[in-house]
């Protein structure tokens, strides 16, 4: 049984009840015991893995009882729900339960819910079925049949449903080259530029952005990027609580819901996703219990959902899916070191959501990188985790995905025996793999043995430069190492001179020397910058190829460290402070020379972009949304919104006009780290979170 029970399409056209009452005579609509009875077994057979053994006591789904399922459903007509269940569920598997069974479920369903059986058996006929009204309350369980409606004459009719009619399938030419107006990917193109050609708005007429449309999304952490396309836009708020909006007004065209379960509600597994995927008419999207989903694009119905892996043996998802020739890619956050565990690259196949390949992103003993693990059993390996989305290079046929450090660095401080290794691969790491066979290509360690929790887990930014095509990526140090696309071999590194721990970098292997004073065994005190937070962090870059200008959001901290490194050492500023602890930063990635830096008082809060008009979006966690001169870094506008911002800013067009939309509020991923530097700061106490849209006025 599909988990979550709810209408796709919202899409429907306004009607008006004229309130014709049914004849007295006719006979009030039913079901009969045999068929309750029938759909008993099958909804044990079909649908209590995700909806449970009671109908509401599931881990996965919407319960189809009581107060939520009579909420959702009642009123509503017999044919929406049966059409509901008949397009989705069983999960994967959709059509494999015939229509006459999916009626007898239907009717366990309803005597579930009070309604009894008659002597007429519930029809199968849709016409007959769109004809019967479900029950209003639970008060008064019973069957009706349907009133009279009539719906707005041709000419009143919205626009809203040749909106969606008109969604053109995002093919794999519109991926690997998408439309200006278009934002189709997490970073908008697959070689994770976050850059947008569009010009409309520049440094010129951007201080005459105003607010256009806002959206209330749902409760919860959001670090949502939206998605557009063709004038919709797709966006994922809390509890994997997905919807398509008018791009150009902010109207709802659908909603989907698909709650955590319980289990994942008392475990803190319900996290923000940076991104979905769109491929052909279907979203992809990557869920607080470790699922994938295919929605369809243009009614909100579920197609499939796919376990990844089990949320409740501590793995989790935060950054979303990659799609690249029709596979469906997902990078899994590994489990913590009390499980043990590491991270994993999933592919899926686009259609069906059958598993394809999975990679480990953790090196198990026996397989290739194993013995780099200081001869640990499978279950002391932790971390490599995959915090966020994949860049892909279809030239090379070939994704790129980027790891977190290890989690648990007692047992690999030291070597066990003087031949042992501690490298702990694939940890920190770029991985290239096939995305046909999930093989791996190749592989680059940022920083082996990483105890220091300096993740190199952010973006992978395909380049062309000089001639030669090159991934780039920083860690939280600020390092950016680049690499050969099709080798791996190291070409250089450029840094932002805020760490002291690599003393030192080999121009030829990438070899990074760290300084022996930050790793202390004594219990000696010393302050080591950046803190574990980062330099940088999972707030994306930007990158103009044209000008070979890479954009960084930036943070000027460090941490007070005692005996080993703790990420809850206290954060303190940096040497010589100057009271400023953001920090927006241009860098031509020719020579390594900093362009400008733009210094302000609050630290980052979310992804930077660049666009063709020169102007360069980013925002705080004061609430500003601000407009730079990406060639000076001069503020050029703010604006300040409704909470701080986790999410990722966007610029896309509707007919000819540009558009710039954020998504802030939900929980304050950063403040807890900034809170004591930057006392001054207020913020919402409990805060909905809101997608704005900005664009040019007079």
């Amino acid at each position: 049984m599909n988990c979550d029970f709810r209408i796709g399409v919202r899409i429907a056209l306004v009607a008006v009840s004229l309130g014709v009452a049914h004849a007295a005579s006719a006979a009030p609509p039913t079901f009969t015991e045999e068929q309750a009875t029938s759909g008993k077994g099958a909804y044990e057979a079909n649908c209590l893995r995700c909806h449970g053994t009671t109908l509401d006591n599931g881990q996965f789904a919407m319960p189809l009882k009581g107060e939520t399922f009579i909420t959702r459903w009642g009123g509503r007509n017999a044919g929406d729900f049966i059409s509901q269940v008949a397009g989705t569920m069983p999960p994967g598997l959709v059509g494999s339960v015939d229509r006459d069974t999916i009626v007898k479920i239907v009717a366990y369903i309803l005597q579930s819910n009070g309604v009894r059986a008659g002597e007429t058996a519930l029809p199968s006929d849709a016409d007959k079925l769109a004809s019967i009204t479900l029950p209003n309350s639970a008060a008064d369980a019973t069957l009706q049949p349907s009133r009279t409606m009539v719906t707005w004459p041709e000419e009143m009719r919205p626009e809203i449903p040749a909106l969606l009619k008109n969604l053109r399938p995002v093919t794999d030419e519109m991926l690997r080259a998408p439309s200006d107006d278009d934002w189709l990917s997490w970073r908008r193109t697959y070689d994770s530029h976050g850059f947008s050609p569009l010009k409309q708005i520049n440094a010129h007429n951007v201080r005459k952005l105003s607010l256009v449309w806002s959206w209330s999304m749902a409760p919860g952490t959001v670090e949502s990027t939206p998605l557009i396309h063709d004038g919709v836009m797709y966006v994922q708020s809390g509890n994997d609580v997905i919807q398509a909006l008018d791009a150009a007004t902010g109207d709802l065209l659908w909603s989907y819901t698909r709650n955590a379960g319980a289990a994942d509600l008392r475990l803190g597994k319900v996290r923000a996703k940076r991104n979905m995927a769109i491929y052909g008419t279907t979203i992809f999207a990557a869920t607080s219990d470790a699922h994938m989903l295919a929605i369809n694009a243009t009614s909100g119905l579920l197609l499939w959902d796919q376990q990844i892996a089990d949320s409740q043996q501590g793995w989790n998802l935060t950054s979303g899916p990659l799609v690249a020739r029709g596979k469906v890619i997902q990078g899994v956050a590994g489990r913590s070191r009390e499980h043990g565990g590491g991270g994993m690259i999933v592919a899926l196949d686009s259609r069906s959501g059958k598993e394809l390949w999975r990679f480990n992103t953790v090196a198990m003993p026996g397989e290739p990188g194993g013995e780099t693990w200081n001869d640990l059993p499978p279950e002391r390996r932790s971390g490599g985790s995959v915090w966020t989305a994949g860049s892909y290079d279809p030239a090379l046929n070939l994704v790129f995905f980027g790891t977190g450090n290890d989690y648990d660095i007692m047992p690999v401080q030291h070597k066990a025996t003087p031949g042992s290794n501690i490298d702990l691969l694939y940890t920190d790491t770029t991985l290239a793999l096939n995305p046909d066979t999930g093989k791996l290509l190749w592989y680059f360690q940022h920083m082996p043995n990483d105890l220091l929790d300096l993740d190199w887990a952010f973006e992978r930014t395909v380049l062309d430069l000089n001639g030669r095509k090159l991934v780039m990526t920083g860690g939280k140090l600020a390092i950016f190492d680049a690499v050969d696309a099709a080798s791996g071999k190291f070409a250089f590194s450029h840094e932002f001179g805020l760490q002291n721990i690599v003393q030192a970098v080999d121009p030829i292997t990438g070899a990074k020397k760290l300084n022996p004073e930050m790793f202390p065994e004594d219990g000696r005190e010393r302050v080591m910058c950046p803190s574990s937070y980062g330099a940088r962090n999972w707030m994306a870059s930007s990158y103009d190829a044209a000008r070979k200008i890479l954009y960084v959001p930036l943070e000027h901290t460090c941490a007070l460290q005692q005996g080993l490194p703790s990420i809850f050492a206290p954060v303190i500023p940096s040497k010589n402070s100057d009271g400023k602890y953001g920090d927006l930063s241009a860098m031509d990635v020719q020579t390594g020379k900093i362009l400008w830096r733009e210094r302000v008082r609050h630290a980052q809060s979310s992804g930077v972009l660049a666009t063709a008009g020169g102007v360069l979006f980013n925002t705080d966690v004061d609430r500003w949304l601000r407009a730079n001169d990406s060639l000076t870094g001069a503020e050029l506008w703010k604006v300040r919104l409704s909470d701080a911002a986790n999410a990722f800013v966007i610029t896309y067009a509707v007919k000819g006009k540009q558009y710039v939309a954020i998504a802030a509020g939900g929980p304050k991923v950063i403040m807890g780290t900034f809170a004591q530097l930057t006392p001054e700061v207020r913020l919402p106490a409990a805060s909905v979170p809101v997608m704005s849209v900005f664009a040019l006025t007079n």
